[in-house]
């Protein structure tokens, strides 16, 4: 099968308005996604990854003015009318979110969940199909003893359990693109595998198109096709992922690279490296880039403007778009990209 694009976003800005006050909290952001495909998303809490994501379905609220193209299977998402949208929703796109605990009713049980999921795409459904259904999908996401479970309660489970319900009641509508949202976080380590491994699976048995959102490199790195890199309301480096873990063009991924905790290291004898300061103001963004506070290789001239999103010369075969426009893959967003560390 040939591939196709299923969500090509350029030049997304969203912006959220209090009073005298404006937050740009996405300032022109794109990537596009294939079908089987997965895009892992990473930056600190702020970068504005997540409302990328949910600008990508018509989640924002209305103090949300979102700018830019978002195109989902062709469809422009933002010239969709509300029951457009909702039906796109589910049925060719779901999301799950982080903390799975907040996403549950819970004073309704499981089946019941599962039944108001299932009804939306076909309200005609009986409650014997939609038991039937939900017992499945709670099967395929490897939770033992599903029927008995779909008359349990939220608080009876624990987080990765609820985390694996939640993947399963994205999936009951049958989409062709999953965004996960930090769906590892709370989790430990051995939860947050299975988690990964699960999504490796879904992807390849259901030629699932997937986009990762996480602050952690190295989980990206077990999942993703190609990285986006985000800081700031921006995008400061995009590519295959190999080619951005191994050799990282901004300072800022190097970073965040270099602040994963290396195997067998342990405290007593080194200490856990850390990007100094925090994210920036989204109510005021300096003129240049906006790394340079935290930056050990910052110079004049990166004050001056943000510097342009530019092709990567390493990766020639995928460069067919502009580097502003929808991959962003094999692109970056500095000056000092030439300088080794």
């Amino acid at each position: 099968m040939a591939d196709t694009t299923i969500l090509d976003v350029r030049g997304l800005t969203v912006d959220f308005s209090s009073g005298d006050t404006t937050l740009q909290a996405v300032r022109g952001v794109g990537f596009m996604l294939r079908t089987g495909e997965c895009l892992g998303i990473v930056g600190e809490s702020g970068s504005g990854k997540s409302v990328s994501a949910l600008a990508a379905l018509g989640l924002l609220g209305k103090d949300a003015r979102v700018g830019g193209s978002i195109r989902l299977k062709g469809a422009d998402v933002r010239g969709l009318a509300p029951r457009q949208l909702r039906a796109f929703r589910g049925t060719v796109a779901s999301m799950i979110f982080q903390e799975p605990s907040r996403s549950f009713d819970p004073i309704s049980s499981i089946g019941k969940t599962f039944q108001e999921t299932l009804r939306v795409k076909d309200p005609g459904l009986s409650g014997a199909e939609c038991q039937d259904r939900a017992v499945r999908l709670l099967s395929e996401v490897h939770i033992p003893r599903a029927e008995e479970r779909l008359r349990g309660f939220p608080h009876q489970f624990s987080g990765g359990m609820l985390q694996r319900i939640m993947i399963a009641l994205a999936l009951a509508n049958d989409p062709e693109l999953l965004i996960a949202d930090e769906p590892t976080t709370a989790l430990d380590v051995t939860i947050q595998a299975e988690i990964i491994g699960l999504l490796n699976e879904l992807r390849t048995r259901r030629r699932l198109s997937l986009v990762f959102i996480s602050h952690n490199l190295s989980l990206v790195g077990q999942i993703a096709d190609r990285i986006l890199v985000m800081y700031a309301g921006l995008a400061l480096e995009a590519g295959p992922t190999s080619v951005v873990l191994s050799q990282p063009r901004s300072p800022y991924t190097r970073a965040l690279l270099n602040a994963l905790p290396a195997w067998g290291s342990h405290y007593s004898r080194e200490k856990l490296r850390t990007i100094s300061g925090s994210v920036p103001d989204p109510t005021h963004h300096e003129p240049g880039c906006p790394f340079v506070p935290r930056c050990p290789l910052v110079m004049e001239r990166c004050r001056m403007g943000i510097p342009p999103m530019v092709r990567d010369e390493r990766e020639q075969q995928i460069l067919a778009a502009p580097a502003e426009e929808a991959f962003g893959n094999g692109a970056y967003r500095c000056i000092q990209s030439g300088v080794k560390t």
